[in-house]
């Protein structure tokens, strides 16, 4: 993985334990890096429009999140511990 380095907007992506919304924090990341959800959809093999639908989810497996950090280069885990303050 690359240097980790929150954006600050995962905060906003949180309001309780239960409620992470993993696909917003996600979307706010290739945004950051300058990616969009058409180049992140064919990167997992998918299409744009049921990316979309996925990344509108805040549950996502934890394979779909492994893949994602793999490919976006940046570890969303530590993200859920950093919002947990594990």
């Amino acid at each position: 993985m690359t240097n980790h380095k929150t954006i600050g907007t995962e905060a906003a992506c949180f309001d309780s334990f239960s409620n992470i919304h993993l696909g917003n924090i996600i979307r706010k990341r290739l945004k950051h890096d300058g990616r969009t959800v058409r180049w992140f959809a064919e990167q997992m093999n998918s299409d744009r429009s049921n990316m979309y639908k996925l990344l509108s989810r805040s549950h996502l497996s934890s394979d779909f999140v492994m893949r994602a950090s793999k490919i976006i280069k940046h570890d969303f885990f530590k993200d859920v511990s950093d919002l947990l303050h594990l």
